[in-house]
């Protein structure tokens, strides 16, 4: 069989995580803060309601009624949560379901690295570290409570991959389905990690550039800015149907007033990343 190794090492990914949540998914412990307080009930009221061949536009159930669709952490529209109404009982959709839509994702998030690097030639042994070490990092562990960021940042690898493909080997089929991963990441519902999933795009786009072969330079700048723009404009697209409502329930809110110095203010100074080398190069607690 072809692919003997990767089905090896993908089943031994999701029996790690299985093992390691086996409190989580066996019923010891549970998810909570954001999970239990936010997304769950989201995903409870999305999958009733779409049961019942209702759009979920309207949350009746909070003050006299709020805009739920439009909230872009609702992600009524991503795959994954759609997929959620075919578990619904009884008007009920179980908070285990949801934990293990949660903790498949971080399985996702290690096959997507996996192929990534495969691609750019590393090792089969070092993939598998690497798929590993992303798929247990500590920003989608300490942050499992917050759904939508791990399903948004999961597909950044997979994202990579499709944009690398389409560039170097010159098929418009990659972008497309680079666009389709980018815009299924947008419906995931955390607009920040959208941005700095473009961003990384967009600076392997431009050092491509200078890869270009000379002798029909012009010719690959342009089909690689052609494999950009499509899928951006995919991505964009598909995003669209969410993010329109989104911006039209943002302008009012009161954020929407609020200066830039408001929005940046306890953001992280990039002089504090000498703290991974010296991490209490400006205290430490116990010391106040």
């Amino acid at each position: 069989m072809k692919y003997k190794y990767e089905f090896f090492i993908f089943t031994g990914f999701f029996v790690l995580l299985i093992l390691y949540f086996s409190p989580v998914l066996f019923g010891k412990s549970f998810f909570w803060e954001d999970f239990l307080y936010q997304n769950y009930p989201y995903r409870f009221f999305a999958a009733v309601s779409l049961r019942h061949g209702i759009f979920p536009f309207w949350n009746p159930y909070i003050f006299g009624g709020i805009p739920f669709f439009a909230d872009v952490q609702s992600a009524v529209l991503y795959p994954f949560n759609l997929i959620l109404t075919l578990f619904v009982h009884n008007n009920a959709l179980s908070y285990r379901i949801v934990e293990f839509q949660d903790i498949f994702h971080l399985f996702l998030a290690g096959i997507f690295m996996y192929i990534l690097l495969r691609y750019l030639k590393v090792s089969k042994i070092s993939s598998t570290i690497a798929g590993l070490a992303y798929m247990l990092n500590g920003r989608f562990i300490v942050n499992l409570m917050h759904i939508n960021t791990i399903n948004t940042i999961i597909w950044l690898p997979l994202i990579v991959y499709f944009l690398m493909r389409a560039m170097e080997e010159k098929r418009v089929k990659y972008a497309i389905y680079g666009g389709i991963s980018l815009g299924v990441s947008a419906l995931a519902g955390y607009p920040q990690a959208v941005v700095m999933i473009i961003i990384t795009t967009l600076i392997y786009f431009i050092i491509a550039l200078f890869y270009v072969n000379k002798e029909h330079k012009w010719e690959g700048l342009l089909l690689n800015l052609k494999i950009y723009s499509i899928l951006l404009f995919i991505g964009i697209g598909i995003s669209a149907v969410q993010y329109v409502p989104t911006y039209k329930l943002f302008k009012l809110s009161p954020r929407s007033k609020y200066t830039y110095g408001e929005v940046v203010e306890g953001s992280f100074p990039p002089s504090h990343f000498i703290t991974l080398l010296m991490p209490k190069i400006f205290g430490a607690p116990e010391r106040g």
